[in-house]
């Protein structure tokens, strides 16, 4: 079974390109449906299409994130490979 990777909206379209070519295949989310849509709604479309969602994680609440990530992500809204 091959996993895609659904890159969500707050991460950027250069995403695609910088995970394909390091041969994932990868997918952004605008391309496929409502940029405003429930996360809900992304995890749905993720799961019957054999994805796992790929996002940055929330800026509002770091309380739960993951003590490895800490400081890994950008402030940017829509995070670019080029700011990682």
């Amino acid at each position: 079974m091959i996993i895609r990777l659904l890159i969500d909206m707050n991460l950027s379209t250069e995403w695609v390109a910088e995970l394909s070519s390091q041969g994932y295949d990868a997918l952004h989310w605008s391309n496929f449906g409502d940029p405003r849509a429930a996360d809900a709604v992304i995890m749905a479309w993720a799961r019957a299409n054999n994805c796992a969602d790929a996002r940055q994680w929330p800026q509002r609440d770091t309380s739960a994130r993951p003590k490895h990530l800490a400081g890994t992500h950008g402030e940017a809204r829509h995070l670019s490979p080029a700011a990682v």
